[in-house]
């Protein structure tokens, strides 16, 4: 793994995640190597000589830019992150993440105060900003102390199945699948809300009905209050990662080739097994493809 310490122009970017009006993104690449990974075009931006998976670049001076930036930044949602994760292993030693939640903490005190003043005439939430996190790791639950104190804040652990051997073959530089289920049930604990990114359900792996009913039903127990899912994107270099993984597992590899030579009839098969699983779940649902 290649780590470089880089400098940033800026912190704050417009998203295009429909609902999400800026992300944060503090590192470039990540550690976790999964090998379904999307954000592997971001190569195109930031040419390096590792493959995705094997860099980290680190924006060293990232809280200081957003401390500048967060004065132009009304309400709206922020997410950490939209393509790397906040908590990779570097964040231990850099801390990144952790300063921009105190940044955004005193962001949200300090807009709160301003439109309680008397006569201001604007609704609390209005100009106070959504913080929401995005991880696939545990050390989520360090930041507990902060995130308990923030106003407007949500932490989203994604998940693609219950069985920590999967998540090893697919993730494997990612925390186990029970470690991410032990955190959302400390961060629920703690009074935070969270929720679940069940994506991408791997074919063959954790898109059955059965499989799908099982992951409802141990994120319920962990304490999510939403659940978000979606399929595996079938670009190519998502699909070449997963076929290596499967070292020849032909069975995984035929519904893997069906899925992405007749994606009608795989989504709709997936629809239908989502929403079999669905009454179990005690949550809302919501699929996002």
């Amino acid at each position: 793994m290649r780590v470089r310490e880089i400098l940033c122009k800026s912190a704050i970017v417009k998203s295009k995640i429909p609902g999400v009006d800026f992300a944060l993104n503090p590192y470039t690449g990540c550690e976790h190597g999964c090998v379904y990974c999307y954000a592997s075009f971001m190569t195109r931006f930031s040419p390096h000589p590792e493959t995705w998976g094997g860099f980290v670049d680190v924006k060293v001076n990232f809280p200081q830019a957003l401390r500048r930036e967060c004065r132009r930044v009304g309400g709206g949602e922020i997410v950490i992150s939209s393509v790397t994760d906040p908590y990779q292993p570097v964040e231990a030693e850099y801390g990144i993440t952790r300063e921009c939640l105190h940044i955004l903490e005193e962001t949200q005190d300090a807009r709160s105060e301003a439109v309680a003043l008397p006569g201001s005439g604007v609704a609390e939430t209005s100009r106070v900003p959504l913080v929401s996190v995005l991880t696939k790791s545990d050390m989520v639950v360090r930041d507990a102390d902060i995130l308990s104190r923030m106003q407007r804040v949500e932490v989203g652990m994604t998940v693609t199945t219950v069985d920590d051997r999967v998540s090893r073959v697919f993730e494997p530089r990612a925390p186990d699948s029970s470690r991410r289920f032990r955190a959302l049930e400390i961060l629920a604990t703690r009074g935070i809300y969270t929720w679940a990114f069940a994506g991408p359900l791997i074919p063959h792996y954790s898109d059955g009905a059965e499989s799908i009913r099982v992951l409802f039903s141990r994120l319920r127990d962990a304490g999510v209050r939403r659940i978000l899912v979606d399929r595996m994107n079938m670009y190519p270099a998502c699909v070449s990662g997963v076929l290596r993984a499967l070292q020849g597992e032909s069975r995984a590899a035929r519904r893997l080739a069906w899925a992405r030579d007749d994606p009608a009839g795989y989504e709709a098969e997936l629809r239908a097994s989502i929403e079999e699983a669905r009454a179990g779940a005690g949550c809302p649902i919501e699929v996002v493809f």
